[in-house]
């Protein structure tokens, strides 16, 4: 009982993926070759605790999430992140972080 070797693998992953510069990681260099969908599921880890921060239950917004094999795009509704600069900043940081490993991450 308990999880695969391949299920831990996946679940360490996403444990040092969830923070900080993906670049780091050698699963994210240039030359390696990480499926889509452990790609998405760290995507989708990182973004859930950027929004998601906040130790209140303030309610999220609507989000729309566009996701290939390159690239990744984040919709908010209009105006959301005007009210929260340190979210957009992150956001901004998140994209760079991205960026550095060769994928093209927009929000807004």
């Amino acid at each position: 009982p308990g999880f695969s070797r391949s299920d831990q693998a996946r679940l360490a992953l996403l444990a040092r993926a969830q923070r900080g510069a993906l670049a780091k990681l050698p699963q994210f260099s240039a030359e390696a070759v990480l499926p889509d969908n452990d790609r998405l599921l760290v995507w989708l880890l990182r973004q859930a605790a950027i929004l998601c921060r906040s130790r209140a239950d303030a309610p999220l917004p609507d989000v729309k999430v566009d996701a290939s094999s390159k690239r990744f795009r984040l919709t908010l509704p209009e105006g959301w992140l005007a009210s929260r600069p340190l979210t957009q900043r992150a956001l901004e940081e998140e994209a760079a972080h991205w960026h550095a490993t060769g994928m093209k991450y927009t929000f807004g």
